[in-house]
C-alpha cells in the first residue's frame, strides 16, 4: 500500500500518488493527460493547462526520483507560468526564443521550489536524466546545438546555486566564458524579479541581447582582418538569417590568449603567438567523472589515512584562519539596550536614571565578507606523492575554513589526458607534421570542487589525486587562464586565484617541436597580464620550486611540509590585513 493506494504490481500506484501530488502543487482541479516537463513552452501541447497526468511509469533506466522531478517540474509550469505574458515577450529568433524558453523553465522551477526541498531534489534527479540522455560531447568546444541547455543550466546555477548535472559539466564549462559574465553581472534584477515574469522577461532580454553582442565581439576579434575566416565571418553575418548559431573555434588556430582575453571573452595580440594545433581532445571533467563513487571513497579514506604529512599542524593552522577572519568580520558592540552583555560605562547612567537602564549593549549584525576564493593545483607527475597529498589536504582544510564563514570557494586541477601528446599529436602526424605545431597534447582540467557545489561534495572528489595512472604532464598556462575565466566570471566583489606547483610547464609533445621555452613563456605572459590588467588578485605558491621571478604575490616553499601554514598565512594576509 502506497498512501492508501493498492499496490497492483504495474506502477499504477506510483502514478496516481504522483498525479495527486502534481494537481496539489498546481493548484489545478483538472485530471487531463500530462506531457513531458522538457516540453518546448512554444509548444502548444505544453500550453495545455490541463495536462496533469504522468505519461511514464518510472523504469529500470528512469529513477522514480527523476519521474516525480519531470512530475513536480511540469506542475510548478502550470501553477507559476503565465502563456500570454511569455507570448508577449517572445522573441522572434530562433535562437533567442530558445534561450528565452530555457530562461523562463528555470525561473519558474527557482521560483516554485523556494520552499519545496523535495521537489527541488527531485528536479535536480530529472536533469541528471536528461543530461545523461543528451549524452553531451565531452571536450572544451562550443557545440552550438547546445547553447540553449547551458544557458538554462547557468541561469539555475546564478539563481539557486545549484551545479549543473555532472553529464553536461564539460558543455557547460565550454559556455561558461561567454555567458558567466553576463549571468553574474544580471544576477540582483534576476533574483528581484523572480516572482515577477514579465519583469523578468525584459530582464531576459536584455540579456540575450549582451550574449549577443558578446559573442559578435568575440567573432570579430578572434581572426584578423583580411584573412579568409574573417571574410566568411562577415558575409555570413550579413546574410544571417535568424536560425544563425555561434560557430565553434576553429582547430589549428594561433590563440594569443591573456588574462584580459579570459575576462572579456576577447583575444588580443601577443607576441610571440601562442598556438593551439587541436582542441577537440581536451576536456573540462568534473572529478565524479574520473572513477566509481566506490573507487572515489577508497580514494578519499587512503587519503586520509595517509602518513605523510603534520596533520595536527594543518588542523591548528585551518583553525588560526579561522579565527582571524571571524574577527575580521564580527560587528561592533552598539550600547543603550535593555538586554545583552552589562555595558560598564553606562552603569552611572543608569544609577542617575533608575527609570531608563539602559545599561547592556548587544554584537551588532556581522558583515559578510563578499569575496571568491579558488585554487588551482598543479595535478603532474612531478606532484606525485606526499607533495599532491599536501595539496590536496591544503585544499581541504583551507574550504572547509572559508566555507565556515561565508566564502565561495573552488578547488581545480590540471594535468593532461594522455603521455606523449595523445589523439591531438596523432593528429598531427597524420597531417604530415607541419612545423610550428603550437600546444600539441590533450588537455585535462577538472573540477574538484565548483563555486556552486558545497564543501562536502569536494571531500570526497579530492581523493581522485590518488588515482592511479591520473597525474600527468602539465600545461599551466591554459589552466590558468581556464580558472581565471570562471573567477573573473564570478559577481563577488573581490576574487583570489592561488596556484600550486612545483615547477615549470612540461609537456614532451608540445616542447619536442616547439621552442624550448615556449610553454613557460606563455606561462609568464598571462601571469602579467592577469596581474597587470585583471582585477583578480594573483598568488603563487611553489613547492620546492622559486615562484617569485612569476609572481608578484608568491611563496617559495623548501620544505613541503610548510604548504599547510604558508597557504593559509598568504590567504589570511590577503583577506584580514593587520
Amino acid at each position: 500500500m502506497v498512501l492508501g493506494i493498492e499496490n497492483r504490481g504495474d506502477g499504477t500506484d506510483f502514478e496516481h500518488v504522483t498525479e495527486a501530488t502534481m494537481r496539489a502543487m498546481a493548484l489545478a482541479s483538472t485530471s487531463e493527460p500530462m506531457a513531458s516537463s522538457r516540453t518546448d513552452p512554444a509548444d502548444p501541447v505544453a500550453q495545455n493547462v490541463s495536462d496533469l497526468r504522468v505519461s511514464v511509469v518510472p523504469s529500470p533506466t528512469a529513477t522514480i526520483s527523476a519521474a516525480r522531478g519531470e512530475a513536480d517540474a511540469r506542475a510548478l509550469w502550470q501553477g507559476h507560468h503565465d502563456t500570454a505574458i511569455h507570448a508577449a515577450h517572445a522573441p522572434s529568433s530562433i535562437l533567442a526564443r530558445a534561450l528565452f524558453d530555457a530562461a523562463e523553465r528555470a525561473r519558474v522551477e527557482a521560483y516554485g521550489t523556494r520552499y519545496l526541498l523535495g521537489a527541488a531534489r527531485n528536479i535536480v534527479a530529472a536533469h541528471e536524466r536528461h543530461a545523461e540522455e543528451m549524452n553531451y560531447p565531452q571536450a572544451l568546444g562550443q557545440d552550438p546545438a547546445t547553447l540553449p541547455d547551458a544557458f538554462e543550466y547557468l541561469l539555475r546555477e546564478t539563481l539557486t546555486a545549484a551545479a549543473p548535472p555532472m553529464s553536461a559539466c564539460d558543455m557547460v564549462e565550454s559556455w561558461r566564458s561567454l555567458l558567466g559574465p553576463g549571468l553574474a553581472e544580471a544576477r540582483p534584477a534576476l533574483c528581484e524579479a523572480l516572482p515577477d515574469q514579465a519583469r523578468f522577461a525584459e530582464c531576459v532580454l536584455h540579456l540575450i541581447r549582451e550574449i549577443d553582442g558578446r559573442q559578435r565581439t568575440l567573432r570579430t576579434r578572434a581572426v584578423r582582418p583580411g584573412t579568409p575566416e574573417t571574410s566568411r565571418l562577415e558575409e555570413t553575418r550579413d546574410g544571417a538569417d535568424e536560425n544563425e548559431l555561434p560557430e565553434s573555434p576553429p582547430d589549428d588556430e594561433t590563440v594569443p590568449e591573456t588574462a584580459s582575453a579570459a575576462a572579456t571573452g576577447a583575444r588580443p595580440t601577443m607576441q610571440p603567438p601562442y598556438r593551439i594545433y587541436c582542441r577537440e581532445f581536451d576536456e573540462i571533467v568534473a572529478a565524479e567523472r574520473l572513477c566509481s563513487v566506490s573507487e572515489l571513497t577508497a580514494l578519499r579514506g587512503k587519503l586520509d589515512e595517509s602518513d605523510r604529512i603534520d596533520r595536527p599542524q594543518l588542523i591548528r593552522s585551518s583553525r588560526w584562519l579561522e579565527r582571524r577572519l571571524s574577527a575580521r568580520l564580527r560587528g561592533p558592540w552598539e550600547g543603550g539596550h535593555d538586554e545583552g552583555l552589562l555595558d560598564s560605562g553606562r552603569l552611572a547612567r543608569a544609577l542617575a536614571s533608575p527609570a531608563r537602564p539602559l545599561v547592556y549593549r548587544q554584537r551588532q549584525d556581522a558583515r559578510r565578507m563578499d569575496t571568491a576564493v579558488t585554487l588551482l593545483l598543479d595535478v603532474s607527475n612531478s606532484m606525485r606523492g606526499k607533495r599532491i597529498v599536501l595539496a590536496a589536504l591544503c585544499a581541504d582544510q583551507l574550504c572547509f575554513a572559508l566555507d565556515r564563514i561565508g566564502i565561495t570557494t573552488e578547488i581545480l586541477g590540471y594535468t593532461t589526458r594522455a603521455w606523449k601528446g595523445g589523439r591531438s599529436r596523432e593528429r598531427w602526424e597524420s597531417a604530415g607534421s607541419p612545423g610550428n605545431p603550437g600546444r600539441l597534447t590533450d588537455l585535462r582540467h577538472i573540477v574538484f570542487k565548483s563555486a556552486a557545489a558545497p564543501y562536502r561534495r569536494a571531500r570526497r572528489a579530492l581523493g581522485l589525486v590518488l588515482q592511479r595512472g591520473l597525474l600527468k604532464e602539465n600545461v599551466d598556462g591554459e589552466a590558468l587562464l581556464w580558472a581565471h575565466r570562471r573567477l573573473a566570471a564570478r559577481s563577488e566583489q573581490r576574487r583570489i586565484l592561488v596556484v600550486i606547483c612545483d615547477g615549470e610547464p612540461s609537456d614532451e609533445s608540445t616542447l619536442t617541436d616547439n621552442r624550448e621555452q615556449y610553454l613557460s613563456d606563455h606561462l609568464r605572459a598571462v601571469i602579467s597580464e592577469i596581474e597587470t590588467r585583471s582585477a583578480v588578485e594573483l598568488m603563487g605558491i611553489g613547492i620546492c620550486h622559486d615562484v617569485s621571478r612569476l609572481y608578484r604575490r608568491s611563496a617559495s616553499l623548501a620544505n613541503a611540509d610548510d604548504l599547510g601554514p604558508t597557504l593559509m598565512r598568504m590567504v589570511g594576509a590577503v583577506l584580514a590585513p593587520s
